[in-house]
């Protein structure tokens, strides 16, 4: 079987600390090795959000691992009265999505993200797709789709 996977980090970083608790992060070589075992990987993008190149040494460990890794900042949403960065968005849904249905042909999808704003991808994507992610919401849970809690085995 041939697998594309499309992982939003900061989507995952954060879901993991409000699902299991505020210190927990994704051990991404689990995460490769739970996927290895279904198939053969084609891609695995990693999508990263950093201020001023501060995730530089995940970014390389993610590399090391065999992810290919897309940054970029994150948008401000807001800033306080001193023009100091407050509240910011990763804002990967359209680099997700891109990536879902423009990679190479593939059996199975596997999107680690529970942004219920990919729904309208998910009927575009050509194959079998599975959501494998924290805090899955149940409007992602929908037929044709499997659907997998990141278990407390891939936590570092």
């Amino acid at each position: 079987m041939k697998i594309n996977m499309f992982i939003d980090s900061t989507n995952i970083f954060n879901a993991m600390r409000q699902k299991y608790n505020p210190g927990a992060k994704l051990d991404y070589r689990a995460y490769r090795d739970y996927l290895k075992d279904l198939g053969d990987i084609q891609v695995a993008r990693v999508l990263v959000s950093e201020l001023k190149n501060e995730a530089s040494k995940f970014k390389g460990s993610l590399n090391q691992l065999g992810y290919e890794v897309i940054s970029k900042a994150p948008m401000v949403i807001a800033r306080d009265g001193r023009g100091d960065l407050i509240i910011t968005r990763g804002m990967f849904n359209v680099e997700l999505v891109v990536g879902t249905l423009t990679s190479k042909p593939c059996d199975l999808t596997v999107i680690g993200t529970s942004d219920p704003q990919i729904i309208p991808v998910l009927a575009h994507i050509a194959g079998q797709v599975m959501i494998l992610a924290a805090g899955i919401p149940d409007v992602l849970r929908a037929p044709g789709i499997e659907v997998v809690e990141i278990p407390e085995s891939m936590i570092h």
